[in-house]
């Protein structure tokens, strides 16, 4: 009896040895894992830095004013008297309640609909 006791706490030390062994293992293997995405992490966040100099640098108005006078030589500011005012818009023959006018988009025509209760659409409400 004595030597299945000795035979049993000397498999339960190999078991808990092997075990112990195996998640050291694990550990270091997923801290590697966490070091390598913390060096992926900070090369992103690198490169996202080096874009957005670019873009800010890109993006400089006397930069863009100069490729509009190289590439686009006939476009001009806009002029104050090339814009028109309210008299200039048509005016609509009847007015039609807001929620009376449905587009139809295929032909452009104003469709009348029957009075329908609005509500806004929020995008909570989406989700």
């Amino acid at each position: 009896m004595k030597g299945v006791a000795i035979f049993l706490y000397l498999s339960l030390a190999g078991v808990a040895g092997f075990a112990l062994f195996h998640i050291t293992y694990k550990v270091e293997q997923l801290e590697h894992q966490l070091t390598t995405l913390n060096k992926e992490i900070l090369e992103e966040q690198n490169a996202v830095h080096v874009l957005k100099a670019e873009w800010s640098f890109l993006g400089r108005p006397e930069r863009i004013e100069e490729l509009r006078r190289q590439f686009l030589p006939e476009l001009q500011p806009l002029r104050t008297t090339q814009i028109g005012g309210l008299e200039d818009l048509p005016h609509r023959a009847t007015p039609l309640a807001p929620n009376q006018a449905t587009s139809d988009r295929t032909s452009g025509a104003l469709t009348l609909t029957p009075d329908l209760p609005i509500r806004p659409i929020s995008t909570r409400e989406a989700e």
